[in-house]
């Protein structure tokens, strides 16, 4: 299965037909920015396939690494950060945080 089968799959199984509370609370327009913070220290993983997460969802999303798979990271170091619509960044998150293991 490539990538992009596994991200559709994926999201269809956490948000299925839509995540309801954001859709009925929050602005389709609205802009947002979202920070990986590394919560302990370890290697890194995850990260090319969080990128591709936001960028199926929204592929103008802005997605600014600074830090790559493999790296050495250290509690409260900052991995990524992300500038997409507010629903983008809501819809990916779950999916993001079990592949980054954050």
């Amino acid at each position: 299965m490539d990538n992009t089968m596994f991200i559709a799959a994926a999201l269809k199984e956490d948000i299925g037909n839509g995540d309801h509370s954001t859709l009925a609370a929050i602005d389709k327009a609205a802009k947002g920015k979202a920070v990986l913070k590394i919560k302990e220290g370890g290697i890194l993983a995850g990260i090319t396939l969080a990128q591709e997460i936001f960028h199926y969802l929204q592929p103008g999303a802005t997605f600014t690494l600074y830090k790559k798979d493999g790296d050495h990271v250290q509690n409260g170091e900052i991995a990524f950060e992300v500038a997409a619509d507010v629903h983008t960044i809501l819809m990916a998150e779950r999916l993001v945080l079990i592949v980054c293991n954050a």
